[in-house]
């Protein structure tokens, strides 16, 4: 959890704790799942529909995917999309703000979009893994 500017940032990532348990205390797990148990508690499922499109603020919003896998009779396809606007933009903290910059980093000429749904950092969802 980081703060800047007024604005409390949080990301909650399960997947280096499955991956590596001894990076966390059992106490911190237990403080991590309590907070899983209380968002979920309060949480709202979005029914997306083809052609949706849904645009959220990473920094504001605590959010998570749910586990899927595709299926001959069943396909998502989601893509991810980095918007910024200099003047609108969270001051982030100096310690985050490299994370984000460098996505934007990218000159004009060598951007591209993806063709397929794909998770580069396999952090997001898998079939065994259902936290955002």
């Amino acid at each position: 959890m980081l703060h800047a500017d007024g604005r409390v940032i949080f990301q909650m990532v399960w997947q280096p704790f499955v991956r590596n348990p001894e990076l966390a205390s059992t106490k911190q797990l237990r403080a991590l799942g309590t907070l899983q148990r209380i968002a979920e508690k309060n949480s709202i499922k979005l029914d997306h529909q083809p052609g949706d499109i849904q645009l959220i603020n990473n920094l504001a919003i605590l959010h998570t995917r749910s586990k899927f896998m595709d299926s001959p009779s069943q396909q998502r396809h989601l893509l991810r999309l980095g918007l910024r606007d200099p003047t609108e933009a969270w001051k982030l903290p100096a310690q985050y703000a490299a994370l984000f910059e460098n996505a934007f980093r990218t000159p004009m000429d060598k951007q591209m979009i993806p063709v397929t749904d794909f998770d580069a950092w396999d952090k997001t969802t898998t079939e065994d893994l259902n936290h955002g």
